[in-house]
C-alpha cells in the first residue's frame, strides 16, 4: 500500500515540476487517479490507523532518545538504579509479605553483595547462578553482582534433577546462591555431585542439608554498604544476566540479556504505560522470567515505581491485595486472567485502583468480559520473546490483539509475518529464493530483521552459539540479510493488528512457560525406563496455550500409574508434567524414526477418537487416574482445575 502513496507523490511532482500545472489542479488530478485505482482503501486505512501509528512513532522516538543517551553516557542498569535511588532514597521500592525495602536499603544490600563477592575473588565475566523463590532479594543479588561485572543466571525455582544441573553447568557457574527454603535446598542437595566445581552459598537460616555451603547472610555482616570498587571496564552493552527459555529441542537454553536489552524493554514499557514514582505495581509473576524480572523490576529501576512481589499467585486474594497495597497496575499472563474469571464474583472485584493491567496471552474470547467484570481501564497486551529482537505492544488496547504493525508505513519497524508451510513450520520461499510476506488473515511466522548498528534490532542470542544460529534465517527480504525467527505463528488483520496463533516446532506453552517436548520425552524415558515416549501439546477448551500430553508405548501392559504418579514430580516441574497420558501398543514414526505427532495432536484426549487407555492428572489426589466420560465432560466444560 505504501508504494501507491509514493507513486502518488511522484505523479504530483511530475505535474507541478515538468508540466507546470497549478498545485491545486495537480493535486485534484492525482487524487482522482489515486482513488480510481483503489486508493480510497489506503486513505481509509490512514484515517483509521493514523492516531495509533502516530502514538507508536512518538513512543519509538522517545525510546531511542533515551537509549542513545544511555549509550553516550556508557550507563549500565547499576548506574540507572543508583540515580533513581538518589532521587527516592526513602521511598519504598519493593514490598514482600508486608516487609518494605526502600531504595536506599536496596542500594545498601546490593552493595554488600558486590563487596562480598569481590572480596573472595569474583570478577567481571564470572557467573553466579541464583536459585531462590519469588522474592525481592533475587533482584538485590543480581544488581550487586552486576556492580562488579559478574553475570547472574536466573534459574527457575521449579526445576529439579537433570534440568537444574544442566542450567547451572551450561553457564559454567562459579557460584550458586540458593535460598534455605526446604524444597529448594533439597533440590540442590540432589544435584550436588553434578555441580561439585560450583561454590555454594545459602541464603537464609535453614539447615545446611549436608551441603558444603556458606551462609551468605553471616558473611554480609562484615561487608561495607558503600559501592564496591570499580575494578573492571564497564560497558553499557555488558551482559547483565541469563534467563532460561525452553527451545524447540533439548534442555533449557540460557538467553543473553545485556544491560541495553534490559533498558530498552523496561523504558519502552514505562513510556507506553506512563509509569511514574506514584505508581504501585502488583507482581505475582516469577522474577526469573522477562515479564516480572525485566518489565516489573525494570519499572523500579528506571521509573521509581514501587513493586509488590508475591511468592505465588492466589486467585482468591488477587483483588483484595491490589486494594490493600493501593496498586495502580498489575502484570498478568493469560492463564492468570482465566483463573480470576473463574472466581465467584465479590464486592472487591471493582474496588481496586488499577489504571492498567499488562501482560501477554489474554485470549480474545474473554478479553471484554475480563475488562468489564473487573473494571480495568486499560489492558496493555504485548508480544516479545525473552531472547528476541521483536518487542510489540497493543498501544490502544484493541480487544483481542497482542500488538500491531503499521500497514501504511510498514518500513517503520523491520518486523514482518512470513508465509510458512503449516505442516512443517518452515518458511515458504518464492522463485527468487526470498521469503513471502503474508497478507491479512494468512497465518505465518513473525520475524525481526537483525541490524548490528541498531541496538533495538540486535539479537544477543544464547550462551550456546550453535543454538543462536538456529534462530537466524538468511536471505529473507533481500540477499545476505538476517532475520530472527520467533518460532511463533501469528496472523494480522486489515488494520495491522496482530493475533497469536500457535507455537511452531516441538514446543508448546502451558501455565505461562514454554515446554520443550523433546526435553520432557527424554526425562520421562529415563525416569520411567521406557523406550518410546511421545510428548505433545493439546488444546483444552477455555484454556490458554496447550496442555502436555504423553503417548507411552506399552505393548506388554506393564506400566504402573502409581509409579508414574510418584516418579514424575521428582524429575519434572509442574508446568512440564503431562496433564494427560495415552498408553498405546505402538507409536507411529517416520522413515527417519521421528515421532508422528500430527495425528496424536488432532485426536488429543477425545474419548470418541482415542481407543487407547487415557489417564489424566488428578490434582486433588496428586496421581494419574482413568479419564472417564464424566471427567472428560468437565474438561470440555472448563470445570477442571490444574
Amino acid at each position: 500500500m505504501a508504494y501507491k502513496f509514493s507513486i502518488g507523490l511522484a505523479l504530483l511532482a511530475i505535474q507541478v515540476g515538468w508540466l507546470n500545472l497549478p498545485w491545486l489542479l495537480a493535486f485534484g488530478v492525482t487524487l482522482g487517479i489515486y482513488l480510481a485505482s483503489g486508493g480510497w482503501r489506503f486513505v481509509r486505512l490512514i484515517w483509521l490507523t493514523f492516531p495509533r501509528d502516530f502514538r507508536g512513532l512518538v513512543v519509538l522516538l522517545k525510546l531511542m532518545t533515551k537509549v542513545r543517551q544511555q549509550i553516550r553516557n556508557n550507563m549500565t542498569m547499576c548506574d540507572t538504579f543508583q540515580q533513581t535511588a538518589e532521587k527516592h532514597r526513602d521511598k519504598v521500592a519493593f514490598i514482600f509479605e508486608d516487609k518494605c525495602w526502600t531504595f536506599q536499603e536496596v542500594e545498601y544490600f546490593s552493595n554488600k553483595v558486590g563487596n562480598y563477592f569481590q572480596s573472595i575473588g569474583y570478577k567481571k565475566g564470572d557467573v553466579v547462578a541464583l536459585f531462590m523463590e519469588n522474592r525481592p532479594e533475587l533482584v538485590f543479588f543480581w544488581l550487586g553482582l552486576a556492580k562488579i561485572g559478574v553475570i547472574s543466571s536466573l534459574v527457575n525455582y521449579n526445576l529439579r534433577k537433570e534440568s537444574l544441573a544442566h542450567c547451572i553447568s551450561i553457564v559454567n557457574a562459579k557460584g550458586l546462591v540458593y535460598s534455605s527454603d526446604s524444597a529448594i535446598a533439597d533440590a540442590v542437595a540432589d544435584i550436588s555431585s553434578s555441580i561439585s566445581n560450583t561454590e555454594l552459598f545459602e541464603f537464609g537460616n535453614g539447615s545446611s542439608n549436608g551441603l558444603k555451603s556458606q551462609n551468605i547472610l553471616e558473611k554480609f555482616k562484615v561487608c561495607s554498604e558503600n559501592p564496591p570498587a570499580l575494578l573492571h571496564e564497564k560497558r553499557y552493552d555488558d551482559i547483565l544476566f541469563y534467563i532460561y527459555t525452553s527451545g524447540t529441542t533439548g534442555l533449557p537454553k540460557a538467553s543473553v540479556i545485556k544491560h541495553t536489552r534490559f533498558f530498552l524493554m523496561s523504558i519502552a514499557w514505562g513510556i507506553v504505560l506512563k509509569l511514574s514514582p506514584a505508581d504501585v505495581l502488583y507482581c505475582v509473576l516469577p522474577l526469573y522470567h522477562s515479564s516480572g524480572g525485566i518489565l516489573g523490576v525494570g519499572s523500579v529501576i528506571t521509573c521509581g515505581v514501587t513493586v509488590v512481589v508475591r511468592r505465588k499467585f492466589s486467585a482468591s486474594r488477587f483483588w483484595d491485595e491490589c486494594i490493600k497495597y493501593k496498586a495502580t497496575g498489575a502484570l498478568y499472563i493469560g492463564e492468570l486472567c482465566r483463573y480470576l474469571l473463574a472466581q465467584p464474583p465479590k464486592e472487591s472485584d471493582k474496588k481496586h485502583s488499577l489504571r492498567f493491567m499488562s501482560g501477554n496471552g489474554l485470549r480474545p474470547q474473554i478479553w471484554n468480559e475480563f475488562k468489564s467484570r473487573f473494571n480495568v481501564p486499560f489492558i496493555g497486551e504485548f508480544y516479545g520473546a525473552t531472547e528476541s529482537n521483536i518487542s510489540l505492544i497493543n498501544l490502544d488496547s484493541y480487544p483481542g490483539a497482542m500488538a500491531f504493525l503499521s500497514v501504511t508505513v510498514p518500513q517503520a519497524l523491520p518486523i514482518r509475518v512470513f508465509k510458512i508451510d503449516l505442516s512443517t513450520g518452515e518458511l515458504v520461499r518464492g522463485p527468487d529464493g526470498l521469503c513471502i510476506p503474508c497478507s491479512p488473515g494468512e497465518i505465518g511466522q513473525i520475524a525481526g530483521r537483525i541490524e548490528k548498528r541498531n541496538v533495538a534490532r540486535h539479537f544477543d542470542g544464547y550462551v550456546n552459539k550453535q543454538a543462536s544460529q538456529k534462530k537466524i534465517a538468511h536471505d529473507v527480504m533481500k540477499k545476505d540479510d538476517q532475520w530472527f525467527l520467533s518460532g511463533d505463528s501469528v496472523y494480522w488483520d486489515e488494520l495491522g493488528y496482530l493475533y497469536f496463533h500457535d507455537r511452531l516446532g516441538d514446543t508448546f506453552r502451558w501455565r505461562g512457560e514454554n515446554v520443550s517436548t523433546s526435553e520432557v520425552e527424554a526425562v520421562m524415558a529415563n525416569a520411567l525406563g521406557l523406550n518410546s515416549v511421545v510428548v505433545y501439546g493439546v488444546e483444552i477448551p477455555g484454556c490458554e496455550g496447550r496442555a502436555g500430553m504423553a503417548a507411552i508405548e506399552d505393548p506388554d501392559d506393564v506400566i504402573s500409574m502409581e509409579f508414574v504418579s510418584k516418579k514424575l514430580p521428582d524429575v519434572l516441574p509442574p508446568y512440564a508434567r503431562p496433564v494427560f497420558l495415552r498408553v498405546t501398543n505402538s507409536v507411529d514414526t517416520t522413515g527417519t524414526f521421528k515421532f508422528q505427532k500430527t495425528r496424536l495432536r488432532k485426536e488429543g484426549f477425545d474419548l470418541s477418537l482415542v481407543k487407547d487407555k487415557l489417564f489424566y492428572f488428578d490434582s486433588k489426589l496428586a496421581e494419574y487416574s482413568v479419564l472417564t466420560k464424566e471427567i472428560y465432560g468437565k474438561f470440555v466444560d472448563g470445570e477442571m482445575r490444574f
